[in-house]
């Protein structure tokens, strides 16, 4: 496989971190609007009974849930925008840094010595293993297809991907 001809592919998060950054966008509405619906349960307080008590405490539960999805999303979101793995032929260079702290590991492809996976929880993790010891790990919380793109550089490099 050369990637001369085809020339460098980019792989970047784009789309999918726009979906989780409107996603988050929408939690954290939801939960403006469910603090809107506990606060009108629980006012004015001389019609307050337990009943609208409870459905106050409850609405105010919710949107404490919807605004603490909306931050963890936002924060993801953030961090998967500056995602990006660029295959061409050199060899794949991975930037998974900030704008501002860009963290940067490139490995040439005579130098990728595996590309391994693993299961940890409900995440599938792919590692590229260099010859140096040097290595890079990702999930679908990095890149939104990762078992696409360890597999396109096991193929590059002429390996299977191999389970630890």
């Amino acid at each position: 496989m050369a990637y001369e001809a085809e020339g460098p592919t980019v792989v970047r998060n784009g789309l999918y971190a726009g979906i989780i950054l409107l996603g988050s966008a929408f939690g954290l509405f939801v939960a403006l609007c469910l603090a809107i619906l506990a606060l009108a349960n629980l006012f004015p307080l001389n019609l307050l009974t337990v009943q609208r008590g409870v459905d106050a405490l409850l609405w105010a539960a919710f949107a404490a849930y919807g605004a603490l999805m909306g931050i963890s999303w936002w924060g993801r979101g953030r961090r998967m925008v500056f995602y990006s793995a660029r295959l061409d032929e050199r060899g794949v260079d991975f930037r998974l840094g900030t704008r501002r702290h860009p963290d940067t590991c490139f490995f040439p492809w005579g130098e990728i010595r595996a590309v391994g996976h693993k299961r940890k929880g409900n995440a599938q993790y792919f590692t590229v293993f260099g010859r140096d010891g040097s290595s890079v790990e990702f999930s679908a919380y990095t890149f939104a297809r990762p078992k696409r793109l360890a597999r396109r550089i096991a193929e590059h490099v002429g390996q299977s991907i191999q389970e630890a």
